[in-house]
């Protein structure tokens, strides 16, 4: 039965840079500019890619991780993304790593997950998914309502609003980023330097691509430093 061992063949070869799924997780468009994903134990950097698996892209769940059954199937389920290759045909596994030889440089080799580190990695994702499900909707004006006057302060990165209560130093009355509160502010961190008002808006229409990733870092950082209260709704309540 072929499973693991299709990939583990690349793995031996010798003089590459080696990567823990844990080292790959980070390059995933958010935590780092770089994109890398792995396909039969070879990680390739696919960010001229980023159409594809960019955040928020059609593919953007390969970002980051060993995914060759997700591709060679193909799905997009977290179940099917990882390195087991078992009941699949060997035509299909090779047409695809030719196609990332042909198509992405190759920046080193993976050194996958145990079985049991595999299964405790897809559990947290599972976790994080339910979590973010559980995200209510906000209107426009209940966002507005938690500006420096408020006892709580939210502000809102590319449709999520995020509770920044403990860093009133900086979010509060006559603080640097006072102006935030309230307000979506998603164009400003993408623009950086002292904001404009004209920039406090989620609209991001004519930024460059670096301009997108710092946004993308910045609500990367916001995510796991701040509790997320939920989603703008639009007004009359479409999300």
């Amino acid at each position: 039965m072929m499973r693991w061992w299709w990939c583990a063949l690349v793995v031996a070869g010798g003089g590459d840079v080696l990567f823990t799924e844990d080292e790959l997780e980070v390059y995933d468009g958010v935590r780092r500019e770089a994109i890398y994903l792995a396909y039969g134990g070879e990680v390739f950097d696919v960010t001229l890619g980023r159409q594809f698996y960019g955040p928020g892209m059609a593919y953007a769940k390969f970002a980051g991780r060993a995914c060759t059954r997700g591709v060679a199937l193909p799905s997009l389920e977290d179940d099917e993304i990882h390195d087991d290759v078992s009941g699949l045909g060997a035509e299909t596994l090779e047409h695809w790593r030719g196609h990332y030889r042909a198509k992405y440089p190759k920046v080193g080799t993976l050194v996958p997950d145990s079985i049991d580190a595999r299964a405790a990695r897809l559990a947290r994702r599972r976790a994080a998914a339910a979590e973010a499900a559980k995200a209510r909707p906000v209107s426009p004006d209940e966002l507005a309502a938690h500006d420096t006057s408020s006892k709580e302060l939210w502000l809102c990165i590319d449709g999520v609003v995020f509770d920044v209560t403990k860093s009133r130093y900086l979010y509060g009355a006559g603080s640097p980023r006072s102006d935030f509160a309230g307000k979506c502010v998603g164009r400003a961190l993408a623009v950086g330097g002292t904001p404009r008002p004209e920039d406090l808006t989620d609209d991001v229409e004519g930024l460059d691509d670096a301009k997108l990733a710092r946004l993308a870092e910045r609500k990367a950082y916001f995510l796991t430093k701040f509790p997320l209260v939920g989603v703008v709704a639009a007004r009359g309540g479409e999300l």
